[in-house]
């Protein structure tokens, strides 16, 4: 019995393929569904980052448009090809994210080492449960690939200390270091997570004395360096958010805890609106305690620790601490995508744990091992099911959905209907909010206008057209009948002649 629980654990084919071949399909998978070139779901928040790779400009364009926040990482890399290459920007983007995604999913494999748990990785990861299906799209997958990378290079200077004859890695630290400067540009919240990881690697170096040292004088520099840096690009920002880096006291931090966990408890209770995902939700639960439960009773028969889910159970921690803290997370409703961080932690910290318990193969190990990857599958199934059977509707991807509009035309419309019409052909389809929404590039307003032809979306403005219209200081009068194309209404307007 103890061989083949032993055998289920390192065993590298899975339904006759080899675990290698099986993480690919994962990854072109969710290429193909969730990424912002497949996505059904990507707005407008999505569309700006494709938009940019188009119109990169610095230094303005240093923070997604219209924000002191966000490092536009992925803009800048995919700018270049963009430009002299001439390659799609949607598909541009939606690369380079999946390579960078794939370089953090590496880092970490360099401490998830069974090949079962680097699958049930990959799953949540590329293939998230629907509560953070946001990860192929949103900034936070970024930052947490970012994290990724830097979780490959802290082990390998965990590795040389273990061998006193090596000189001390330099160039590992030196991109450690680099890494962590782009993780807290591309957010925020990364600065929290990046000191976090340099204190556990420097309590893991404390019995080096020589490697501890050059650590410590390297790390302190790095972190002066993070901070002013930081700072600089912060300054150069067009705009600035003051409630997005604040905190509040107790009693909105109360607040915010109530409504998070009113929030979880509506999911349990079937109180979505949709029951697939709530049957999700109850799977992740129950994994959680069986998990927990298992390394409890390990742990009192002295099984042996590994110290990396220390610092992914504290990351999760300080993370749910924060954003109860947070004013800006408190006034956007604690929306779910903020606590992707900390789902990917205590993923990656109970994977960690069925790492360190299959050493010492208890029982019941393989029925939690069942249930983990169990869960993740479901997890896969109730993203899917969501988009196909309630929003949107249906599995087509958004790219395809505006397909069908017309090129060389400039777009009218609220924030959620403007920019995403873009993504296809930013260079010929070209929108902007209207004058009273979120208009974050103003620049995009002339462009709109010099278009031969100008469109307003009345979807979530107005509810019908008028004959006429003022907006950017122009009046606009109406030449055409109300149109449905890519899921909207919209309607043919000019820019009427001053005399008339």
């Amino acid at each position: 019995m103890v061989a083949n629980r032993k055998e289920f654990f390192l065993n590298t084919r899975f339904m006759g393929l080899d675990y290698r071949v099986l993480l690919v399909v994962i990854v072109c998978t969710s290429f193909l569904l969730l990424s912002p070139w497949g996505s059904p779901i990507l707005n407008s928040d999505g569309a700006i980052e494709v938009l940019m790779a188009f119109w990169y400009r610095l230094p303005d364009d240093v923070y997604y448009w219209g924000q002191d926040r966000g490092g536009s990482l992925l803009p800048l890399l995919s700018a270049l090809p963009v430009r002299l290459l001439h390659s799609d920007p949607l598909l541009t983007i939606s690369v380079v994210r999946y390579l960078i995604m794939v370089a953090g999913m590496l880092g970490y494999f360099t401490i998830i080492r069974l090949p079962f748990c680097r699958l049930c990785f990959a799953i949540a990861f590329f293939l998230p449960a629907f509560p953070f299906s946001d990860i192929p799209w949103y900034t936070i997958g970024i930052e947490y690939s970012l994290l990724g990378i830097l979780v490959g290079l802290s082990a390998r200077i965990l590795d040389s200390s273990n061998k006193p004859e090596q000189s001390y890695p330099i160039f590992s630290h030196g991109v450690f270091i680099l890494v962590s400067v782009v993780a807290v540009w591309v957010s925020d919240a990364a600065l929290m997570t990046t000191v976090l990881l340099a204190a556990f690697l420097f309590c893991k170096l404390l019995p080096a004395k020589k490697h501890r040292n050059n650590f410590m004088l390297l790390q302190s520099v790095a972190l002066a360096m993070t901070i002013l840096v930081w700072a600089w690009l912060k300054s150069m920002a067009p705009i600035k958010t003051d409630s997005y880096s604040n905190l509040h006291g107790i009693e909105s931090a109360g607040q915010s805890l109530h409504q998070l966990v009113h929030s979880v408890i509506d999911y349990l209770a079937f109180r979505i609106g949709d029951h697939i995902v709530s049957i999700g939700a109850w799977c992740m639960v129950m994994t959680i305690a069986a998990t927990t439960l298992l390394r409890i009773s390990i742990g009192v028969r002295g099984g042996g620790k590994k110290p990396y889910h220390v610092f992914f159970f504290l990351n999760a921690f300080s993370l749910l601490i924060m954003l109860q803290f947070s004013t800006w997370l408190f006034l956007n409703g604690m929306g779910r995508r903020y606590f992707i961080g900390v789902y990917v932690s205590l993923v990656i910290a109970l994977l960690l744990w069925l790492q360190e318990m299959s050493e010492v193969k208890p029982r019941f190990l393989p029925a939690v091992a069942r249930s983990l990857i169990g869960t993740a599958l479901i997890g896969v199934f109730t993203t899917l099911y969501h988009f196909a059977r309630h929003d949107p509707g249906n599995l087509t991807s958004v790219r395809s959905r505006i397909s069908a509009l017309p090129k060389d035309i400039g777009i009218i419309g609220n924030y959620w209907n403007s920019y995403i019409f873009s993504i296809q052909h930013p260079g010929r389809v070209i929108a902007t909010p209207h004058e009273r929404d979120v208009v974050r590039n103003p620049l995009l307003v002339q462009e709109v206008f010099r278009q031969p032809r100008l469109f307003l979306v009345r979807d979530q403005w107005m509810e019908s057209f008028p004959d006429s219209i003022w907006q950017f200081g122009r009046r606009l009068e109406r030449i055409g009948k109300e149109r449905f194309m890519a899921g909207s209404y919209f309607c043919e307007y000019r820019i009427a002649v001053a005399n008339e």
